[in-house]
C-alpha cells in the first residue's frame, strides 16, 4: 500500500489564495477586454469617416481642376475659399474632424 505523503496535491490555502488571485485579475482583464473593444470601434468608424473624407476631397479636387464643383455629400460638410483663380482652401467638416486641403490648378 502506498502511504499518504503530505507534499503531494496543494492544500486548500494554495488554493483559496489562487481563487482569490484569480478572482481580482478576472473582472480587470474582462473590463480591458471590453475597454478595447470599444476603442477598436471607434477607430474603425473614424477611419470610415477620414476615408469618406479623402474620397469626397479627390471629387472635389477632380471637379475644381475642371471648373465647376457639383457634389452631394450627405454626412460631410464642405467649403471652398478661393484664394484667386488658381488655389483654393477645401474645408471639410464631420462630427470632430476638420480637414483643410489645399486646391490647385
Amino acid at each position: 500500500m502506498r502511504s499518504l505523503n503530505k507534499s503531494s496535491g496543494f492544500s486548500l490555502i494554495e488554493v483559496l489564495v489562487a481563487a482569490a488571485i484569480f478572482s481580482i485579475w478576472l473582472p480587470s482583464s474582462l473590463y480591458a477586454l471590453q475597454l478595447g473593444l470599444a476603442t477598436q470601434l471607434k477607430v474603425q468608424q473614424r477611419a470610415e469617416q477620414v476615408e469618406a473624407m479623402m474620397a469626397l476631397h479627390a471629387d472635389i479636387a477632380a471637379q475644381w481642376r475642371d471648373g465647376a464643383v457639383t457634389v452631394d455629400s450627405h454626412d460631410i460638410d464642405w467649403q471652398i475659399d478661393v484664394i484667386d483663380e488658381h488655389r483654393a482652401v477645401l474645408t471639410l467638416s464631420a462630427d470632430d474632424y476638420n480637414l483643410k486641403f489645399m486646391l490647385t490648378r
